[in-house]
């Protein structure tokens, strides 16, 4: 069980952190803002949260969800 709450809380940490990468994305683009160091910041930060989601289950592959 301490797995699967480990697992949860990094699952919903990370998906936590790409939809605040998200959201700032999207605050950018509504202002045209696609260009600088804030850009690449918001989009470094959106695509290190979607390798972590990815990396989850393969750090987890040891347990079922439905356990």
């Amino acid at each position: 069980m301490h797995r699967r709450a480990e697992f949860l809380e990094k699952a919903f940490d990370t998906l936590h952190e790409y939809e605040q990468a998200s959201k700032v994305i999207g605050y950018m683009i509504s202002m045209s803002i696609a260009l600088g160091p804030a850009w690449d910041a918001a989009v470094v930060r959106q695509r290190d949260a979607l390798t972590l989601w990815s990396a989850l289950p393969r750090q987890y592959a040891d347990f079922h969800l439905s356990a």
